[in-house]
């Protein structure tokens, strides 16, 4: 059975680049720079990321200045600091957690938030065009019964 690997960044470590990796992150240094992976991305508490982030599972118990985007979860524990966007179908906020930038909850679904209720609405506009369009054809028949008795 393949185990995911797991890629660490010490407290006292600081790395500059492109990390990318098939299984899990941990952060508990400074990082800057591009980062993904398929596993869980993990912002320890002395964590300090400046980067816009990818992954499946983001947990952020230290700092982060960019954007999250995650398949699955994004955690922010009571530690957690994030200044950027979050866009992930599953959000769970500790007590006290300090976040600046908008969230985009996708709940999974396959379209984004914006089509979702564009079709929504559209078709409460639809619907009310078609009765209202029914109602003018019956009165215009009311009418023509009316003139003729």
């Amino acid at each position: 059975m393949a185990r995911d690997s797991l890629s660490y960044i010490g407290e006292d470590a600081e790395f500059v680049g492109k990390l990318y990796a098939k299984g899990q992150i941990r952060i508990n240094g400074k990082f800057e720079g591009e980062l993904k992976a398929d596993g869980v991305i993990q912002i320890g508490p002395t964590g300090k990321v400046k980067t816009n982030i990818h992954g499946s599972k983001v947990v952020v118990e230290g700092n982060l200045l960019g954007n999250i985007h995650a398949t699955q979860d994004v955690i922010i524990t009571e530690t957690g600091r994030v200044m950027g966007d979050i866009t992930t179908p599953n959000l769970q906020l500790g007590k006290g957690v300090v976040i600046t930038g908008k969230i985009n909850i996708t709940g999974g679904q396959p379209k984004n938030s914006k089509q979702l209720f564009s079709e929504v609405f559209d078709k409460d506009k639809q619907a009310k065009k078609v009765a209202a369009e029914g109602q003018a054809e019956h009165d215009k028949k009311n009418k023509k019964l009316l003139k003729t008795k």
